[in-house]
């Protein structure tokens, strides 16, 4: 289930702005260079892996897209693509955000 890798950004595949489809996410860069970008501006204080890792498209410009004329067209589902190079500039956190907490399951023992 892809969700934001911004810290603090709470938005899913399963959000409301993504069913109505206001809302994209995009991988990470290829590019070494603009990848590492893309990592420190996620503030976040865990690991990411930009394999992985997508971001909404809340934290970028609307100058930032290119549109997809080829589906627009054909008549296909619409494509929100990125310019190369594009940064996240949007919303983001202003500080090192929480790691993601995961559910931890305490061992309960019994006693007689």
């Amino acid at each position: 289930m892809p969700s934001c890798a911004i810290a603090l950004c709470d938005n899913t595949h399963l959000s409301l702005k993504a069913i109505t489809k206001k809302l994209t996410f995009h991988r990470f860069p290829v590019d070494k260079i603009v990848c590492s970008i893309w990592v420190s501006k996620c503030k976040r204080k865990d690991k990411i892996n930009p394999k992985n890792a997508v971001i909404c498209s809340n934290h970028f410009e609307e100058t930032d897209f290119v549109i997809d004329r080829a589906s627009e067209v054909l008549g296909m589902h619409y494509r929100r693509k990125l310019k190369t190079g594009t940064i996240p500039t949007k919303n983001l956190p202003l500080q090192q955000g929480p790691k993601k907490q995961r559910s931890i399951r305490k061992k309960t023992t019994f006693s007689e």
